[in-house]
């Protein structure tokens, strides 16, 4: 395909029929011809480190929220606000929660500083990250 970049990286396109009639004239000044591939990474840039973080922060809140909810509260707010509770269920939920949450934002905030430092790599993927967080605790049996 005749993809061309321009000298502040905008990319174009000239139709065959464009070539054919003299269509280098459409172009702006200083456009190099390049490849497909070239032409698709212009397309779709791959995500910065700092958008690539907040995927991952918004994922590791995901996982926060689901398992709090599939043990029937609301999202991890709303349990580990039961700590307190007089209730040994939600207490021991609540302290479970707690403790994952807190260890699964000190890994996460000790990956962004390693990555930050160049001694760490950026995950390639989602899941990738998410493997790196610990793992989600079980439901705690009130009492035992």
């Amino acid at each position: 395909m005749p993809y061309y970049q321009d000298t502040s990286g905008g990319l174009h396109y000239l139709s065959v029929a464009d070539l054919a009639n003299g269509g280098f004239t459409l172009l702006p000044v200083g456009c190099v011809e390049i490849t497909d591939a070239q032409a698709a990474a212009l397309e779709n840039p791959l995500p910065t480190q700092a958008q690539l973080t907040a995927q991952y922060e918004a994922k590791a809140q995901s996982n926060l929220d689901s398992l709090a909810q599939s043990w029937g509260y609301d999202n991890i707010v709303s349990a580990v606000s039961y700590a307190n509770s007089t209730v040994a269920q939600y207490k021991a939920d609540a302290l479970a929660l707690i403790a994952w949450r807190d260890a699964t934002w000190q890994e996460a905030e000790s990956l962004d500083a390693q990555i930050a430092a160049g001694t760490a790599q950026v995950p390639a993927t989602v899941a990738a990250f998410v493997a790196l967080l610990p793992a989600a605790p079980t439901r705690p049996t009130a009492g035992a």
